[in-house]
């Protein structure tokens, strides 16, 4: 990995430190540090990536409706919004100041700046006994302490730093157990508050110290020592790997490449001395590459001899399990959605929904005939529709071939909904015909390319 080379930026923000890039420092120093004062271009968002800022936002806006609502029910004015532009923090601040001296009852994207980190609260609400309660939405469907909590406790840390008496935390998530049955949300029903008041209370001292460690941080012209037990990937993925000056180079084939390797079986190999795979010799591969009771492990093993030699191994029960397709033998891919606020009727939060799959049959006579369903936006049960035709071009004959557990699980979800209960004999009489061709190809096809990994984009440019 060649290491890009950067320019060190001047400091020029008496507030360096957003939310975000406190809650990075957390987790690695270097990843603050390369963020604020490292001149390197960050990854373009993909197209995914993207779709999710959006859904947040769309997140973001119902939730900021739900307080309006509760205000206006009451007779009273909706929130007062701050301007949301992270180039206008100061103005920002101080329209909050002004919302604040003017008794709102709430504020959204209500902006604070303490000790050179800059924040915004989503819901600031004025309760009853004139203290506030900081609320943070997030499009997810819990709580996740590893990544929300101290998202919420620098928040607490920087607006009672700022003199304001904050007397509640909650997390505000989707609710799972809401389900749309058509119409507008019920926005109250849609979202589920959490209390973590008293988490995000338990760690304010540690949350000033690492403040200002963070801030001694960025000042340096210097990149920090990274800790040794630091996650470039955990609970966030760093987007400076190719340019980590923390980083050495990394090994051809590392030991990492190991399919699903355990921490123990990388530690035994580093304590032997071994990085690579390519470091080991037949004898310490089959010493090292084992169970933690001695046993050997018959992946490891094989993923270390295809790496040495470069010879691709197929096991014998490979060509077994192809031999015992039945004809016509059909592929089957679907393509879902797991929108956080449901599109589907019937559906709740996140819930994985087919609307599309594709089939590809091979007959004995060598063609190949092509079958798809794609719902209509119109179709207000689009479930129903795809079943309905699944079944009649699946037929009751024939091996149906897919790759990992996906395809699998769908049929089972659509099993288990009592909406399609009619479907359920013949859904279920699809499931003993399934053969999972990527389980096969990680149990009995080993090659160098794949790097340890059986991902279909992984096998299919090795394979084909």
């Amino acid at each position: 990995m060649s290491k890009t080379e950067f320019a060190v930026l001047p400091l020029t923000s008496s507030a360096p430190l957003s939310k975000s890039k406190f809650v990075h420092g957390m987790q690695c120093p270097l990843y603050t540090w390369l963020e604020v004062r490292a001149g390197i271009p960050r990854p373009e968002v993909d197209a995914f990536t993207q779709a999710l800022f959006d859904a947040g936002h769309e997140v973001g806006e119902y939730a900021r409706q739900r307080w309006d609502h509760r205000l206006q029910s009451k007779g009273l004015a909706p929130g007062i919004r701050i301007v949301d532009d992270a180039m206008l923090h100061k103005a920002a601040v101080e329209q909050t100041a002004v919302a604040l001296r003017a008794g709102a009852s709430v504020i959204h994207e209500a902006a604070f700046t303490h000790e050179g980190i800059k924040i915004r609260v989503d819901v600031l609400e004025r309760l009853r006994d004139g203290t506030f309660a900081l609320n943070e939405v997030k499009s997810t469907s819990k709580y996740d302490q590893r990544k929300h909590l101290l998202d919420v406790a620098v928040q607490l840390w920087v607006v009672r730093g700022a003199g304001i008496d904050v007397s509640r935390v909650r997390l505000v998530h989707l609710n799972k157990d809401y389900v749309w049955s058509e119409g507008d949300y019920d926005l109250e029903a849609l979202f589920h508050e959490e209390d973590v008041t008293a988490e995000a209370e338990s760690i304010q001292d540690d949350i000033q110290i690492a403040a200002l460690r963070l801030m001694r941080v960025v000042q340096s012209d210097s990149p920090p020592v990274v800790p040794e037990d630091t996650s470039c990937s955990s609970p966030y993925g760093c987007p400076f790997l190719e340019s980590c000056p923390a980083l050495g180079d990394p090994p051809e084939h590392p030991v990492g490449e190991l399919p699903k390797a355990s921490k123990a079986v990388v530690q035994r190999a580093v304590e032997s001395g071994f990085d690579s795979l390519l470091e080991m010799s037949e004898i310490e591969a089959r010493q090292i590459l084992t169970y933690a009771d001695g046993r050997p492990h018959e992946g490891w093993y094989c993923t270390w001899k295809v790496t040495t030699t470069g010879e691709r191994l197929v096991l014998p029960e490979c060509p077994d399990w192809l031999a015992d397709f039945e004809s016509p033998v059909r592929h089957l891919d679907f393509e879902t959605i797991g929108s956080p606020l449901p599109i589907v009727r019937n559906t709740f939060p996140f819930e994985v929904v087919p609307l599309q799959y594709s089939i590809h049959e091979e007959l004995e006579t060598g063609e190949t005939r092509h079958f798809e369903f794609l719902a209509d936006a119109a179709d207000p049960d689009p479930r129903r529709s795809l079943i309905e035709k699944m079944l009649v071009d699946l037929d009751q004959r024939g091996s149906i071939i897919h790759w990992s557990s996906y395809e699998r699980t769908v049929i089972k979800n659509l099993i288990g909904n009592p909406l399609y209960s009619e479907y359920r004999s013949r859904l279920e009489a699809l499931l003993p015909r399934l053969r999972d061709l990527g389980a096969a190809t990680d149990k009995w096809i080993f090659d160098r390319g794949f790097h340890g990994r059986w991902s279909l984009k992984r096998v299919y440019p090795v394979l084909v």
